[in-house]
């Protein structure tokens, strides 16, 4: 994988590591592209206890941003 500059930052700001953006990765729950052609993914992490949402580039493998969303489950229930 991939990291912007504002990536490797980001995520350790947000308290979450690469092989956890990993794991949100490899157990996709959902899926959207933006507008922009970024692509947004919603991953379990078991160490986390949370739904991490990544941001890739349009390229589909460069990290751009990730963060554990704990209201993931609420908004899927809408």
């Amino acid at each position: 994988m991939k990291l912007t500059d504002y990536a490797k930052k980001s995520i350790e700001e947000h308290g979450v590591t690469v092989d956890q953006v990993e794991e949100a990765l490899n157990n996709e729950v959902a899926r959207q592209v933006q507008e922009d052609g970024r692509i947004r993914v919603w991953g379990w992490v078991d160490d986390l206890g949370f739904y991490v949402r990544v941001i890739l580039l349009s390229d589909g493998e460069t990290l751009l941003n990730a963060f554990r969303d704990s209201n993931f489950t609420r908004k899927r229930k809408r």
